[in-house]
């Protein structure tokens, strides 16, 4: 179990996400940002469709 985690009901059941070392260095390869980055681009609202499709994918991976 990860500490950097959080568990949620999201679309159609209870799903576990998590971004663990290797998700988070797959996310800033496809990305070109570290996961500050994409968060100021999502808060600010420039965020590219891979800051989001990306981020959710690799957090469903890390979460199991």
């Amino acid at each position: 179990m990860s500490l950097c985690q959080i568990s949620f009901d999201w679309a159609d059941g209870h799903y576990t996400f998590a971004l663990p070392i290797a998700q988070l260095e797959e996310l800033q390869r496809i990305c070109d940002a570290g996961p500050m980055v994409i968060a100021e681009r999502l808060r600010h609202g420039v965020w590219k469709t891979a800051d989001v499709h990306d981020t959710l994918r690799l957090g469903l991976t890390g979460g199991g």
